[in-house]
């Protein structure tokens, strides 16, 4: 796959991710990065990897999969945030149930 390829599907996936509310196909699109020769899993790139996944698994409803119980207690703030903003933006009936901070 070239870098074009690459970059459109990576668009695609990001756009259906968070902003058409396709929680899945964002949660893909995040794996893919992880899996770049740059990606750091102990340095920023890992840290803000880690948050993206966790508020698109929150947002589809998948507590499990966010690994809350990993992130410091202001990370876990960031997520619950994200997944409520991403809610509200596509499933206003559920964006409460998203508390602005999960003790694991």
């Amino acid at each position: 796959m070239d870098f074009s390829t690459f970059h459109d599907q990576a668009w695609d996936n990001h756009v259906h991710g968070w902003h058409l509310g396709e929680w899945r196909a964002g949660a893909v699109f995040i794996e893919g990065l992880a899996a770049l020769r740059l990606f750091q899993p102990e340095g920023a790139s890992g840290q803000w990897l880690r948050r993206c996944f966790a508020s698109l698994a929150l947002s589809a409803g998948d507590d499990g999969a966010a690994g809350l119980t990993t992130l410091s207690p202001s990370d876990r703030i960031q997520v619950g945030a994200t997944a409520a903003a991403n809610l509200a933006e596509h499933d206003a009936a559920r964006s409460h149930l998203v508390p602005e901070n999960r003790t694991p």
